[in-house]
């Protein structure tokens, strides 16, 4: 939080090793996901290689520009529900699914909660799987749910939980981009998330 914090830990070599999530070829160490974020997360990326105005915006606006550019993504009419196939101890289920976040801490661009408390140490990460709905007002549903993940709450008919090991799949050849850490990362069809433990 301060310069007196961060010359602390330097003088007394103040340190924890923290646990690292595998999948593929790639390691990340905060969140990971399918679905609409790893579209909000390419459409940011895009944006921000292609205007400094943008750029600039998103440094001052933090957090809030993630917001803006959901509901535009919303607005726009963007694709929601993919059916994928979740394999893991804790659930095996094909769902209809807006998003699936991977999560190795709890909040997602500074202040989206999309998990409980996360222990980066247990060998464990947190699932939160937002389901898509059929009906007309999906789109005023999603709203609500990106409000409420905003406002700290795992939003009411989201599936949360946790795992060492996962498996996502979807079929007829469709590739799932996959954004971790801010980026996409891959576009597959099939996904295995594993825990490394302390590797960081």
């Amino acid at each position: 939080p301060d310069w007196e914090c961060v010359q602390d830990i330097l003088d007394h070599g103040a340190r924890e090793r923290i646990d690292l999530i595998e999948v593929g070829s790639h390691v990340f160490a905060t969140v990971a996901g399918v679905g609409f974020g790893a579209r909000l997360t390419q459409n940011f990326n895009e944006l921000r290689e292609r205007s400094g105005f943008f750029r600039a915006a998103s440094r001052l606006c933090s957090s809030q520009i993630y917001s803006l550019l959901s509901l535009k993504e919303i607005a726009m009419g963007a694709t929601i529900g993919e059916y994928i196939r979740v394999d893991c101890e804790a659930f095996s289920e094909t769902v209809r699914a807006a998003a699936i976040m991977i999560c190795n801490q709890d909040r997602l661009g500074g202040d989206i909660c999309v998990a409980p408390p996360q222990d980066q140490t247990d060998a464990r990460f947190n699932v939160l799987i937002i389901p898509a709905d059929s009906v007309p007002w999906m789109r005023v549903g999603l709203v609500g749910t990106l409000a409420s993940l905003k406002l700290g709450h795992i939003p009411q008919g989201a599936i949360s939980f946790s795992t060492d090991e996962l498996s996502l799949s979807v079929s007829r050849g469709i590739s799932l981009p996959l954004f971790a850490d801010g980026e996409v990362i891959s576009r597959e069809s099939r996904y295995r998330f594993r825990v490394l433990r302390s590797a960081l």
